[in-house]
């Protein structure tokens, strides 16, 4: 799928909700997440999909076949047309069950077999989640919270990158690229939105 013909809310994580309607029937909520732009840059980033797959190799034992992994494992692509928010909660309602108590106990375990091995430069409880994936389960996105603004452009920092700032904004570039390569990488459509929202 071309990620760039998605629908533009994919890109803003926009959530749009109406109010009752014992109030005006205009009245609309709109909370913003940039969760699905922030996976878009982290499983781009080399040192993370290193990490994500070593872990996975030394804990084969918690992702295969378990209900909890097996569902934020797995690709879910949208149709065309949908919306973020329509994918967001398609997803939730398909992927929705009751866990046993022996699955409640399993998850609670499997996590912190997992986080504790999270380093310090990756978001606060991530999973390691295989980059091959373009749309993982909407729970994994919420880990990527606005706290951790800084994923907008680059997650981890590593040897050959060097900081540079691009309408008021900083951004961390990979030197290694070739300079055509990174004014493409700027001028794209993706890091476009990044700069003015």
């Amino acid at each position: 799928m071309n990620l760039l013909k998605l629908h533009p809310t994919f890109w803003t994580g926009e959530i749009v909700s109406h109010s009752s309607p014992a109030l005006t029937a205009n009245t609309r909520r709109v909370r913003t997440e940039k969760s699905f732009l922030r996976w878009q840059a982290l499983r781009r980033n080399k040192d993370y999909d290193s990490w994500a797959f070593n872990v996975f190799v030394e804990n084969r034992d918690f992702f295969c076949g378990k209900s909890f992994f097996d569902r934020y494992f797995t690709n879910y692509p949208p149709e065309p047309s949908d919306t973020f928010a329509q994918w967001y909660y398609g997803v939730l309602d398909k992927t929705k069950r009751l866990k046993t108590s022996d699955e409640l106990e399993w998850e609670i375990s499997a996590k912190k077999v997992v986080w504790v091995k999270t380093p310090e430069c990756l978001p606060a409880r991530w999973l390691p989640i295989p980059s091959q994936i373009e749309f993982p389960h909407p729970a994994v996105l919420r880990l990527l919270t606005p706290m951790q603004a800084g994923l907008c452009v680059s997650p981890v920092l590593f040897s050959g990158m060097i900081k540079i700032n691009v309408a008021g904004r900083s951004l961390w570039v990979d030197l290694s690229c070739s300079l055509p390569q990174i004014i493409r990488d700027i001028l794209s459509p993706l890091v476009r939105l990044v700069l003015t929202n």
